[in-house]
């Protein structure tokens, strides 16, 4: 059975993972935010599957959180608004978007 990532799960496979803490928020925020994005319905209504969730949600959990983790370090650059007061934009990657709802293949015609 596939779960969420916890603080101890993630940080063995993120060394520099910042403290627990923190972790624990950004592995929250990742979750409800791949959540929404995967069941496109608010995370209040998201009913965890009893079998567990997909491998590929815990993976973009993760890259998410490391994510926003980066985001939070780069800057003023990342943000939208007047100057020292913008609201900082932090975007779902493009490989963590396909590995909460893969691209399946439409058949062709002829």
């Amino acid at each position: 059975m596939v779960t969420w990532h916890t603080a101890d799960t993630a940080r063995a496979e993120w060394k520099d993972a910042p403290a627990t803490d923190e972790l624990n928020d950004l592995l929250a925020t990742a979750k409800i935010e791949c959540i929404e994005f995967a069941t496109s319905k608010p995370y209040e209504e998201f009913d965890e599957p009893a079998g567990g969730i997909r491998p590929g949600w815990r993976i973009a959990q993760l890259l998410q959180a490391r994510a926003i983790w980066t985001f939070k370090q780069t800057g003023p650059q990342d943000t939208i608004g007047y100057e020292g007061g913008g609201v900082r934009v932090y975007p779902m990657d493009a490989n963590i978007r396909a590995r909460l709802r893969p691209l399946r293949p439409v058949p062709g015609v002829g």
